[in-house]
């Protein structure tokens, strides 16, 4: 059964918000008080230094080793888009930004994270980089991430899913596990798979094929989003003879 990446719930974020917030005022007394008492700049010169630390923290935590910033690291939670991917440095910067100034006037910025299903925050639908749970997933902290097949003599065949993603199909050009090019059900460029090791799960997606990706229990992948799967989560691509599984290995 496929699994959408969840969220992180209000309690898990309140606790990272928290953590990050401690080590923000910290950041800005370090840099502000030189500023005020030994270079005797004005006061608004000074506060002027609160955004930029706040943004500066807030994106390039989230762009170091960690993938998030130290409190999310604490908490567990990364950040990613809609489909659970890694996100560049202008969204992050984007969203560091909208987080500043939508929590200013007494957190409202905060307060649709209390009614919002998703557990999600204006910010987080401005910029479009949300906070996923690694509590989620069972994956180790450092792994590899293949696709099992069954081959047509009846062996059993494994190939490694690098972040970036593999193209299945019958088009040497551009497919990295190439069938056939006599396979009646499989499309030039039928599906691709990518691995997000922040999340420990995979994501497929239908490339427009003519016959389809379906997962196990029948269900057709849609072609315009990714569909998130654990390890194990089986899907075939054209006809149920053509069986994928997602695996993970520790590196």
């Amino acid at each position: 059964m496929s699994t959408q990446p969840m969220k992180a719930n209000v309690r898990e974020r309140a606790a990272a918000a928290m953590i990050d917030l401690l080590l923000i005022v910290l950041l800005d007394a370090a840099i502000i008080l030189p500023l005020y008492f030994l270079l005797h700049l004005p006061p608004a010169v000074c506060l002027g230094a609160m955004p930029v630390c706040h943004v500066l923290y807030c994106t390039l935590f989230c762009l170091g080793s960690m993938g998030a910033t130290p409190g999310m690291f604490f908490c567990k939670l990364c950040v990613g888009n809609r489909d659970a991917e890694s996100v560049g440095a202008d969204r992050l910067l984007l969203r560091a930004v909208f987080s500043f100034f939508s929590c200013l006037p007494l957190g409202l910025g905060l307060l649709l994270m209390l009614s919002d299903k998703e557990h999600c925050t204006v910010y987080d639908y401005a910029s479009g980089v949300f906070v996923y749970s690694l509590r989620q997933s069972d994956a180790p902290k450092h792994t590899l991430a293949f696709l099992r097949v069954r081959s047509a003599d009846g062996e059993t065949v494994e190939y490694e899913v690098p972040t970036s993603g593999v193209m299945i199909g019958r088009n040497p050009e551009s497919c990295q596990i190439l069938f056939p090019a006599a396979e009646p059900d499989v499309s030039r460029q039928h599906c691709i798979v990518k691995f997000n090791p922040q999340t420990g799960m995979f994501l497929l997606r239908d490339c427009g094929s003519t016959c389809g990706t379906f997962l196990e229990d029948g269900t057709r992948v849609c072609a315009d989003q990714f569909t998130a799967l654990n390890a194990g989560d089986a899907f075939y691509v054209g006809a149920k003879k053509n069986r994928f599984v997602p695996v993970l290995r520790e590196e």
